[in-house]
């Protein structure tokens, strides 16, 4: 492989990270991540969130999809729980968190999670965290990408 080559290849292999604008888990309101990617497909590496602030808050469940209202990544989550003094804290799908939906409709035949042409990725809070917990929402993405030669 030519050095030009394996350098384009390397490039359309960095993994992208979208994240939201700082959102109160506490407000029911849905939360779009604004990447509707334009002419690539994506394979959905991990969905989550990072908290921001230290106000414990439970009962939070939410729900990760293509569409408002969706379920096609992520079905209702059980419960979260956020203890106090959890700035910096991870939930996310790669701490186990919550898993992936394996029979949802963004989810390929060998068990991959997709991001097409077009999609975003939108969280819906389906239960309200008791408190005014802050949080960041976060989607890391990597290119699909066919290699030819």
């Amino acid at each position: 492989m030519s050095f030009q080559k394996a350098h384009n290849v390397s490039n359309e292999l960095g993994e992208v990270v979208v994240q939201s604008a700082i959102k109160d888990l506490s407000n029911g309101a849905a939360i779009s991540l604004d990447f509707p990617p334009v002419f690539k497909n994506y394979r959905v590496l991990e969905l989550g969130f990072v908290v921001i602030n230290d106000t414990a808050s439970n009962n939070l469940t939410l729900e990760f999809g293509t569409t408002a209202t969706g379920s096609e990544f992520i079905s209702e989550t059980a419960a979260i729980n956020i203890a106090a003094n959890s700035t910096g804290t991870k939930f996310s799908t790669a701490v186990g968190s919550f898993s992936f939906n394996a029979s949802g409709g963004a989810i390929d035949s060998s068990g991959v999670p997709r991001l097409t042409s077009g999609q975003q990725v939108h969280v819906d809070v389906n239960t309200p965290a008791s408190s005014g917990t802050e949080a960041v929402f976060f989607a890391r993405l990597a290119p699909n990408i066919e290699y030819k030669d």
